[in-house]
């Protein structure tokens, strides 16, 4: 008997044991599943945002350069993209370029427009002349608008031999559509046209609004020819 019961004893350490080690076990592995889930969902949660800021950057990279594009010439815009040094700047030299100023009669408009019409009908006008440029005219360029002056360069910065006559035909098309336009009933839309043809250096200078800008005595005398036209025609320099 006592021995049996010696046996029992042993047996039940033995069991006690057993299911103990059986509980302590089964506790590690559900800490380590624990631990091995939640270090799962969190690179899930951290690839999920790596995701998304990377699409984020994409998309404004996109609109960034999409911006650009109708900020800077096709052939400019590749060297500002992969610019990334605040020292580097883009610029080269043209031989021959004909430039155009226009001026559009804003002057005599804003003395009985007021300034949100004035805008408005000045937008319109501009507007107008960027679609004809845009769709049916090789190798010119509109460089910017300066109040209420308008500048276009032909031969850059893409060169064609005949950039005086399309610069001319171009002014002419100008002329014609400005003298069906109204700032308001009664009161016609005058322009005047000054064309010189000349040498220029043409580059983007600075890094917050970026631009595609001319340099040089040609710009100089085609603004000196716009300004000593008359309005409703196109003075051309000697050259």
């Amino acid at each position: 008997l006592l021995s049996t019961l010696v046996i029992y004893l042993v047996s039940e350490d033995v069991r006690l044991a057993c299911e103990s080690t059986f509980w302590t076990s089964w506790v590690i592995l559900m800490a380590i599943g624990v631990l091995v889930i939640s270090q799962a969902k969190g690179k899930e949660i951290r690839m999920s945002k790596y995701f998304i800021e990377t699409s984020h950057q994409q998309q404004m990279f996109e609109e960034h350069t999409a911006l650009l594009q109708t900020m800077l010439p096709p052939k400019v815009l590749p060297f500002i993209l992969n610019s990334h040094s605040d020292s580097q700047s883009y610029g080269e030299e043209f031989e021959s370029c004909t430039i155009m100023m226009l001026e559009v009669n804003m002057d005599e408009a804003a003395r009985f427009l007021s300034p949100n019409k004035l805008v408005r009908g000045l937008n319109r006008i501009f507007t107008l002349f960027d679609v004809l440029i845009d769709e049916s005219m090789a190798s010119i360029y509109k460089v910017e608008t300066v109040s209420s002056v308008y500048m276009v360069a032909s031969g850059v910065p893409e060169y064609h031999p005949k950039h005086a006559s399309l610069m001319i035909d171009l002014a002419i098309r100008l002329l014609d559509i400005s003298s069906s336009l109204h700032w308001q009933v009664g009161h016609k839309t005058k322009i005047r046209i000054g064309i010189h043809t000349g040498s220029v250096f043409a580059g983007v200078p600075g890094k917050i609004c970026p631009r595609y800008r001319f340099f040089g005595d040609t710009v100089n005398t085609a603004a000196r020819v716009q300004s000593r036209s008359e309005w409703g025609r196109i003075w051309l320099s000697g050259s």
